[in-house]
């Protein structure tokens, strides 16, 4: 048994319309990323590199 290829985007979406609800209701899209954090730089971060901008 083969399934065939869908040769437009309209056949792909008539294809899909007709799966049973019970399969398009289980799949969701996954949920966006949180933001992370704002980073944040200690005085002791700041005095290892106080002085190495001579260098770059």
């Amino acid at each position: 048994m083969t399934t065939p290829e869908a040769d437009s985007i309209g056949e792909l979406i008539d294809d899909c319309a007709q799966l049973p609800t019970t399969f398009r209701d289980t799949f969701r899209p996954a949920d966006l990323p949180v933001a992370a954090t704002a980073w944040q730089v200690s005085e002791g971060n700041l005095d290892q590199v106080k002085g190495l901008d001579e260098y770059v």
